[in-house]
């Protein structure tokens, strides 16, 4: 009696396990399908663990989801590239985070090693905007050009990380935004000192200088020796130098969507 009894005890632990499980792996692998495609297999299982685990707590915490995916096809170059991370992306509800499916997305191609790095949704365009992408791409391309997968990925996701928290608080990196660097304000102090100096200079010149070049001919003529009933004076030649001003146009920031609704950024490492 008491041998039947444990085993039902174990069959009933059994059960519960195994319900655990078939309910548990499901949302498992669809956040796995969401967050992380490694189809050119770079990534071993420990890698792979640390980087979803790491896009998970970020498209959690930010309502935008952060998309990895790896390819090896020889087929796809730069081209090609682009419309094939565009239509990946709408290809699946998996894609995106919620009914406006924001999200960025970080496709590879190991074989023709090139990339397509996008954004998607109001918010996600917003927050990864066209200089954004810039500084991102400079983050995992280093890594990148020496195969290091893991570190350029890790890159992303924490560059990622740091444009959603300032998209939240109202300031998405643009390159508007960005205060000079320290060698460009040196530069212009140093620029503003010259003029100064240059003034300073030419204003002590002048006081040294007792001669002044006149106007007019008859300036020249002692007035108590010479009469001079009429005044005319002409000029043989006059030389007149034009230049053309350069009119300058700062780039602006923002992002520039296409009529699918993604902004994008793509290159060769």
């Amino acid at each position: 009696m008491m041998r039947k009894k444990r085993c039902l005890g174990l069959m009933n632990m059994l059960i519960a396990v195994f319900l655990v499980l078939l309910f548990s792996v499901p949302v498992f692998a669809e956040n796995d399908t969401l967050l992380i495609l490694d189809d050119a297999s770079v990534l071993s299982e420990e890698e792979y663990a640390e980087l979803y685990l790491h896009a998970y707590d970020i498209t959690e915490k930010y309502e935008c989801a952060v998309h990895i995916v790896t390819i090896d096809d020889p087929d796809l170059d730069m081209n090609s590239i682009q419309q094939f991370s565009e239509s990946l992306y709408l290809s699946s509800d998996q894609f995106g985070y919620g009914p406006s499916k924001d999200g960025f997305m970080l496709v590879v191609n190991v074989s023709e090693r090139c990339y397509w790095l996008l954004a998607y949704g109001d918010f996600g365009n917003m927050a990864l905007t066209d200089y954004g992408k810039e500084i991102m791409s400079e983050e995992f391309l280093d890594d990148f050009s020496f195969d290091d997968w893991p570190r350029g990925f890790q890159d992303y996701l924490n560059f990622s990380e740091q444009v959603l928290e300032m998209a939240v608080d109202g300031a998405p990196l643009d390159k508007a935004e960005q205060p000079a660097s320290p060698l460009t304000s040196y530069g212009i102090g140093a620029f503003f000192a010259l003029i100064v100096s240059f003034i300073t200079c030419e204003s002590f010149k002048g006081k040294m200088q007792t001669a002044v070049k006149s106007s007019y001919a008859h300036h020249y003529i002692d007035m108590l020796n010479t009469n001079i009933e009429f005044r005319n004076d002409r000029f043989a030649y006059r030389t007149t130098t034009r230049s053309k001003i350069q009119s300058s146009k700062s780039k602006e920031g923002g992002t520039t969507v296409n009529k699918k609704g993604f902004s994008g950024k793509g290159g060769k490492f």
